[in-house]
């Protein structure tokens, strides 16, 4: 009950606006899913120990794009490198649900890779997520 709250008091009722368009896992796949492969929204998923990741991609009328990142893991905390394009903006929401520009919550680092594509760590206890909205470069 307090996960679905805190989601809840997080993303508020963005998840009743937007579809979703693609899930993937990184490090173990379950069942008959996807395996991550790099699209035009998330370039690259890293993690040492190849710890389990669900990446979800959704998009709402406006056509505005969106990916939320989920420790699969049911016992480890684990850090992650997620790689987005040079030039896209981030949004994340803070703890009352208001939007924001920048990384979400559980960011611990923002880089520029050597190709100046942005580069966040992010730090997911087990079964947390971080939700961002994607603004691409044009």
């Amino acid at each position: 009950r307090r996960v679905q709250l805190d989601f809840h008091k997080h993303y508020g009722d963005l998840f009743n606006h937007i579809v979703s368009t693609r899930v993937a896992f990184y490090g173990k796949v379950y069942g008959n899913g996807e395996e991550f492969t790099p699209d035009d929204l998330v370039k690259n998923v890293e993690n040492g120990s190849k710890s389990p990741m669900l990446i979800g991609e959704f998009i709402d009328l406006e056509g505005k794009r969106y990916a939320m990142f989920v420790n699969n893991s049911t016992t480890e905390s684990e850090s992650f490198r997620i790689t987005f394009l040079k030039g896209a903006k981030l949004y994340s929401w803070d703890w009352y649900g208001k939007e924001y520009e920048g990384g979400a919550y559980c960011i611990v680092g923002a880089e520029n890779d050597s190709e100046g594509n942005l580069v966040h760590n992010l730090m997911l206890a087990p079964g947390q997520e971080a939700v961002y909205r994607i603004e691409l470069p044009k």
